[in-house]
């Protein structure tokens, strides 16, 4: 009889995998655990500055995949930003900047190897340092009289942050280039603001085959000195079907049948050097824009010309490059149309364009060799 039931609990917890797992996604028992995380947490940080996330990731497969997700301690939903390559098994991912009184933040480091196996650590916070900010914002929040003067508080409170606390900061909360960041989310629709975050970023979401936050965390014990091992979910492997699952219809997600959002489509590239160039097709009416690539800003509140246009050379890495493009504002005619010319491309159009009002998103990967 405890057999039996053993047995049965074994299959619940494997059919209410299959029930979340993204679309045309196979979940197999398996111990053959080949990705190793190690990873140390940061003790406190200072609000109103980035917070840069590193980690070894070593798979005998290779990685396909490396996320950071976090949030914020007192909300539910995660968001989670790509962790890059930088160089051997090391790998960086940039948080938005947290704000005065959010307490802690969360995190937790996710990785996909190239055989479709999902692995992912325990969750970490790093917590926030004790300012005389904090206790000033308190005071606004319950004092301003509209969101236009407490946006002046915030204005005012950030810009005392870096005048006080610049030189106090830790390398991990150090940064040069303060572009916009690109978050994403697992959620089917990308919420307006990270909240318990300020910062410039720029939320999209997921297709529904790639939301692998959405699998259950496994008990994951850190190892001394606060280096974290992950490991397998559960003891289960998640496998794609023929490679990486593929996309399925599902009630408000709008990415499209070949991929990307917004007017643009996915591309497959022949070289890891490529140029895009960003224009305004139509009539030149002031169209602005931000431009990133895997994180990155390319550009920023940019002005849209006509032909021949910005050209951008960027490096990508080999494997999978979301590019996003931001509506700053539609110019002096609605709504924000323009192009976007790729070269080297072996598969898909290079000659691309959208069609977006303010704040919206048009975003596609690029896949490189």
């Amino acid at each position: 009889m405890k057999l039996l039931r053993l047995t049965s609990r074994i299959m619940a917890v494997i059919l209410s995998l299959a029930l979340i797992a993204p679309a045309n996604v196979i979940i197999a028992a398996d111990e053959s655990v080949t990705t190793k995380i190690t990873h140390k947490p940061d003790k406190t940080y200072y609000p109103g500055f980035r917070i840069r996330v590193t980690g070894e990731i070593n798979d005998e497969a290779g990685v396909d995949i490396a996320r950071c997700y976090f949030k914020a301690k007192d909300e539910t939903e995660y968001l989670f930003v790509d962790m890059m390559p930088l160089e051997k098994s090391t790998y960086e991912g940039v948080l938005p900047a947290p704000w005065l009184g959010s307490e802690a933040v969360n995190y937790f480091l996710l990785v996909v190897n190239k055989n479709k196996k999902v692995v992912k650590t325990q969750t970490f916070e790093i917590k926030e340092e004790d300012t005389e900010e904090a206790v000033e914002w308190e005071e606004a929040k319950n004092t301003a009289q509209s969101e236009d003067k407490l946006d002046r508080v915030r204005k005012q409170l950030r810009k005392k942050l870096r005048e006080v606390y610049d030189d106090k900061i830790d390398d991990f909360q150090r940064f040069d280039d303060e572009g916009h960041l690109a978050v994403r989310t697992d959620a089917v629709q990308a919420p307006v603001q990270a909240t318990g975050f300020s910062d410039k970023i720029i939320i999209t979401a997921v297709d529904s085959s790639a939301r692998f936050g959405l699998l259950p965390a496994a008990t994951v014990t850190a190892a001394t000195g606060g280096i974290s091992t992950a490991v397998i979910l559960g003891g289960l492997a998640v496998a794609a079907a023929g490679g990486v699952a593929a996309a399925s219809s599902s009630g408000g997600d709008s990415s499209s049948s070949s991929g990307g959002t917004g007017g643009l489509t996915d591309v497959t590239v022949s070289q890891t050097t490529i140029t895009l160039t960003v224009f305004d097709n139509g009539a030149v009416d002031g169209d602005q824009i931000d431009l990133t690539v895997n994180g990155v800003a390319q550009l920023t509140d940019h002005v849209l010309v006509g032909p021949p246009g910005t050209a951008v050379a960027v490096t990508l890495n080999s494997g999978s490059n979301s590019v996003i493009v931001h509506a700053d504002n539609e110019g002096t005619s609605s709504p924000n149309t323009a192009a976007m010319d790729i070269t080297n491309v072996t598969s898909g159009t290079s000659s691309q364009s959208w069609n977006l009002m303010t704040g919206e998103n048009a975003t596609m990967n690029i896949t490189a060799p």
